[in-house]
């Protein structure tokens, strides 16, 4: 740096610019998944990122050498957008490709059993009356499972939950059946199993489904 005075007088100095190295972001999988997935980030000089975001959210992160490093997949919504590292100078370089976070599925169940139905919209809460839940609404326990769309229909999930004597039951499926479409079959001790008369689309994180409805 060189400076000049009216009268023509310079003075001189210098410093040293440490310039952080250029990271690159070659390739990250798997390209989709619910929160606490972990994703391999793999490229160059990255031992020098300070910062990860995913689909716009800031995520933890472990580097595992210069080429490596596995992130987090943060608790938040639906979202669809690029991966970027931030280095320590402050420059971001992003992914070519789109990371969609897909959280947990909840499917709210509505549904009677015909042995347990008393009319009115009601079933016997039978769970509590022979004291096997703290619940006074807890009629009996059902199985939820998820089969694929095609034949030979396979099991894809499968949740135990508890069914309300209203009919009513609320369960979670894991991210990985977001985007999907799927029977539905409910599986009792004492009653036959019933499917649903379609697949149905799974493409939100939160599914209702009726089978008091025709």
């Amino acid at each position: 740096l060189v400076t000049s005075s009216a009268t023509s007088c310079t003075g001189t100095n210098s410093a040293a610019v440490t310039v952080p190295p250029l990271v690159a972001l070659n390739n990250f999988s798997p390209s989709s998944g619910g929160p606490g997935t972990t994703v391999t980030i793999n490229g160059s000089n990255m031992n020098s990122v300070s910062g990860v975001k995913i689909a716009g959210n800031t995520c933890s992160f472990t580097v595992i050498n210069s080429n490596q490093i596995l992130a987090t997949v943060p608790n938040t919504t639906t979202q669809t957008g690029t991966i970027c590292l931030t280095n320590s100078g402050g420059c971001m370089y992003c992914s070519s490709g789109s990371f969609t976070i897909s959280p947990s599925v909840t499917l709210n169940l509505r549904m009677f059993i015909q042995g347990l139905y008393m009319g009115g919209g009601l079933m016997n809460n039978v769970l509590y009356l022979a004291n096997m839940s703290n619940n006074p609404n807890a009629s009996d326990s059902i199985i939820v499972e998820l089969h694929n769309p095609t034949d030979p229909y396979a099991l894809v999930a499968s949740v135990k939950t508890l069914l309300l004597n209203n009919g009513n039951a609320s369960l979670s499926f894991p991210s990985s059946v977001f985007s999907h479409s799927y029977f539905i079959v409910v599986r009792h001790r004492n009653a036959i199993e019933t499917w649903s008369k379609s697949p149905v689309p799974f493409n939100t994180s939160l599914v209702s489904f009726d089978f008091t409805t025709p």
